[in-house]
């Protein structure tokens, strides 16, 4: 799935960082970045009352969490 993901989103400016490689990475969508560790196990059973989530994506990003910096995928409008 990684790699037909890389594939639909065409090229981008940035080199993909190692775990976001196909065969390496693992989609993920993060729901709460604000979340205290201690607060994670309330975040999940929220999260698990409603699983599967059904959604519709409008925009990807790489996100790089140190600096915050925002990296738009080309492919996605």
């Amino acid at each position: 799935m990684a790699a037909q993901l890389v594939e639909a989103l065409g090229p981008s400016q940035d080199e993909l960082h190692e775990h976001y490689v196909p065969g390496s990475w693992t989609p993920h969508v993060t729901v709460a970045t604000r979340v205290r560790l201690e607060q994670t196990p309330l975040v999940l059973e929220a999260a698990y009352e409603i699983v599967p989530l059904t959604g519709t994506m409008t925009h990807a990003a790489l996100v790089d969490a140190g600096t915050g910096t925002v990296h738009p995928l080309a492919g996605v409008p």
